[in-house]
């Protein structure tokens, strides 16, 4: 297993503190060093690698419908559309938002697109792209070793002891799935399944296919190999994101280590992804994985402690009712087949206090409170244990209100720690959860051991009631282990790149939360913290809104990057020029004949459209070629447009352009001169910078959404502009078809040139005969 040692920049590492590592760590681990603030560059460009890594090994566990060359040019594409690089001033956190979305649409987008979900509505579609997306990064992190992961940083106050907290991966299966496994992993597992568990027969085709081909990359006849189950990953019975964390102090001279206490974390061992499963699916996971944790309990007294928000209501929301629920059951069936009770309890952090927060008389922390009080005379320090138990007590009976109005210091927070604590100190053994293990669970274990920290400097524990400078010494030393990042790292163990804590201002009380942004020199951390953990959902990256996220996104795409740059280029320089001659399109709606006489003409001709100054649409230029032009107009890339031509003697030139022999809608133009390919004077207009290939997908949505819309009053030369447009880029490849349909775009510009130009009528000119022709 690998190992990474994480080092705060202001640790000084001594001979003897590096010895004490290597009886920690082992001989072998790599060191990264900790900057004072997150490292945003290295966060985003993680996460796109990781779900550029995820789309590959969906690829491969499922092959798609098109070639698998088109693929990995549809992929270089989306890559390019987020380079990351460092730069000084660096990035906001907003801009690299932008990029990871940029990246991120276009993979839905294919997956719509190029997979077999035809048969779903849009939105289904939508939905299901983004599930499979989860799903395939997802299953391509199980088949990467997870390392484990310590940190080393300073202690405030303290400066004898450096703070060591490691987190080391423990097996997530029990022996019984870890066998099931090696059956799906068997080649007979697709032809026969007869022998399959039943929880994998309810996963859906794309699931059971990412499943075999993760396990064909996994060693399950190893023991000792550690498989990683991220927290998301909830349709395989296991404990997700499972860990056993260490705290040790390092003497600084002597090197001497300082055992400060180990606890088991992992995602609820109920799955909410089970939900839609059988009853009996759904105990199979919950029941299978406390009995795997009894394992580890053994004859000690467990504690089994979730940090979850069960509010009925909500349940089709949160699920985590649904969680509870399935604890309660859990324990209660363990409860009647064993003499030897384990503790549970569960404490909601966040708002839902307010209407589920632990009552007074609890019945499971009142067992606590008999369990600590009958282990004081048995118990190594029973002093500690004593006056940890006495604070419990008085914690759970606070008073009326402060479960949350007057809840200044965080009761059910206090709570979750002095059950921790109470546990180490009976000798048992400690085990929390939340939905994740990564989010509350980090802060609870923070605060825990914040809480060891203290009562070490000043020789008492904090209380829930403390107020002035003992409450301020308490917050400071919280902060700063807070901004260790260490369980922030942990957390992007999931889902690379996600390193934060979701919502930690809903979960720490404001004074905390001052006191981090305080020592961080960052009004906005803890929003920016929200939103990097959040990245770990795909659905969390694009947002809920449609905006860029339909089918035929991505096919449109594709059939732009195999036109190559220069036909893109010079396909949008038609569409451009087209577009933008006004005169020729003011009278193609033939029900709004506009003239001087009218509003809308007399705008036009003025060259104002009248939505422009009226917010009505009184011209009559044709809605998708305003549209067109508009977004051209605000794009955002540096083309070449013609100057307009005086005379039909230049439309010649178009014939000599479209020769075969010249091939301008080849990629080998190289630094070919831009005049040579026109044969015209070109002007330069800067837009900005927009790829063009994103040019080319707009203009055809915007295309594909007016043939859409039939009319009996749209102009023969406006519908066949469109359906040109969309002909050009069916092309499967430059060549006969797309050079057709780039003669009549040109064509149709002379026409439009030479009108605005004063020349010929469209009734005069050869042009007019040939889009009259049929197509």
């Amino acid at each position: 297993m690998p190992v990474i040692l994480r080092v705060k920049e202001e640790v000084e590492r001594t001979p003897p503190v590096d010895t004490a590592l290597r009886q920690i760590l082992g001989l072998s681990f790599e060191i990264q060093w900790i900057l004072n603030e997150p490292d945003l560059l290295n966060s985003f460009q993680s996460r796109i690698d990781s779900l550029h890594q995820a789309f590959l090994f969906l690829v491969a566990a499922v092959p798609p419908q098109i070639a698998r060359t088109k693929i990995e040019a549809y992929l270089d594409w989306c890559l390019h559309q987020s380079p990351f690089e460092e730069q000084t001033p660096p990035l906001s956190i907003d801009n690299y938002q932008q990029q990871l979305i940029q990246f991120t649409k276009p993979l839905v987008n294919a997956i719509i697109d190029f997979w077999d979900i035809a048969w779903l509505t849009p939105e289904d579609k939508r939905l299901e792209a983004i599930e499979i997306l989860n799903k395939a990064e997802q299953y391509y992190l199980m088949t990467i070793e997870r390392p484990q992961l310590a940190t080393l940083t300073t202690i405030p106050g303290d400066d004898k002891h450096l703070l060591i907290i490691d987190n080391k991966p423990i097996d997530p299966f029990t022996i019984e799935t870890r066998e099931e496994l090696k059956k799906i992993q068997s080649p007979q597992s697709t032809s026969d399944d007869s022998f399959l568990p039943d929880w994998y027969t309810c996963l859906s085709d794309v699931e059971q296919a990412l499943l075999r081909h993760a396990l064909s990359k996994c060693d399950l006849s190893n023991p000792d190999h550690i498989i990683f189950i991220p927290s998301r990953l909830r349709t395989i019975p296991s404990l997700a994101n499972a860990s056993e964390e260490t705290w040790r102090l390092i003497h600084q001279t002597t090197g001497a280590i300082t055992d400060l206490g180990t606890c088991l974390r992992s995602a609820h061992i109920a799955s909410r992804d089970s939900i839609s499963f059988t009853p009996e699916i759904q105990s199979l996971h919950t029941e299978r994985n406390l009995s795997h944790l009894q394992q580890y309990f053994g004859d000690r007294t467990g504690l089994l402690q979730t940090l979850i928000s069960p509010i009925w209501v909500l349940d089709n929301i949160t699920r985590d009712y649904f969680l509870e629920q399935q604890r309660i059951g859990a324990i209660e069936k363990l409860k009647q087949q064993q003499e030897q009770d384990l503790l549970s309890s569960n404490h909601p952090f966040n708002i839902a206090r307010a209407i589920t927060s632990t009552p007074v008389n609890s019945p499971e922390c009142l067992a606590i409170l008999k369990t600590a009080r009958d282990a004081i005379s048995q118990a190594k320090n029973p002093v500690v244990l004593e006056a940890l138990t006495d604070d419990y007590e008085k914690t759970l009976n606070s008073g009326l209100l402060t479960a949350y109005i007057l809840d200044w210091n965080g009761r059910e927070l206090f709570l979750s720690s002095l059950e921790q604590l109470i546990i180490m100190h009976c000798d048992g053994v400690s085990y929390g959860s939340c939905v994740s293990g990564k989010d509350r669970k980090a802060l609870s274990l923070i605060h825990t051991l914040a809480m060891k920290l203290y009562q070490r400097q000043y020789n008492q524990w904090p209380k829930y009631t403390d107020t002035g400078q003992a409450r301020d010494q308490f917050t400071r030393i919280v902060a700063h282990l807070y901004l260790s990042f260490h369980h922030h790292y942990f957390s992007g163990q999931n889902a690379p790149g996600s390193n934060g804590i979701k919502t930690p201002d809903g979960y720490f009380p404001n004074d905390i939360c001052q006191a981090i942004k305080k020592q961080s020199g960052n009004p906005s951390i803890l929003k920016q913290d929200d939103r990097l953990a959040s990245n770990n959902e795909v659905k969390d990256i694009v947002g809920s809104t449609r905006d860029q996220i339909m089918p035929q996104q991505a096919s449109r795409a594709l059939a732009a990057i195999q036109l190559g740059h220069n036909n893109r280029e010079l396909l949008i320089t038609l569409i451009y020029t087209i577009t933008q001659q006004t005169d020729f399109w003011v009278r193609k709606t033939k029900t709004a004949k506009a003239d001087l006489f009218t509003l809308g003409g007399a705008l036009s001709r003025l060259g104002f459209f009248a939505t422009q100054l009226t917010g009505i649409d009184l011209s009559s230029t044709p809605t998708g070629i305003y549209e067109i032009n508009r977004f051209l107009t605000k794009a955002t890339t540096t083309l070449y447009f013609p100057t307009s031509r005086g005379s039909s003697e230049e439309s010649g030139d178009a014939d000599r352009f479209l020769d075969p022999a010249d091939k301008p809608w080849d990629d080998d133009m190289g630094s070919r001169d831009v005049d040579t390919v026109s044969q015209n004077e070109l002007l330069p207009r800067t837009i900005d910078n927009m790829p063009s290939i994103n040019l080319l997908v707009r203009i055809c949505q915007i295309v594909n959404d007016r043939l859409g819309q039939q009319t009996a009053n749209r102009d023969p030369i406006t519908q066949q502009f469109y359906e040109c447009i969309q002909k050009t880029m069916a092309s499967s490849h430059p060549g006969e078809t797309f050079m057709r349909e780039l003669t009549t775009l040109y064509q149709i510009q002379t026409e439009a040139c030479n009108r605005r130009a004063g020349g010929p009528s469209s009734e005069d000119t050869p042009a007019r005969t040939m889009l009259d022709a049929p197509a």
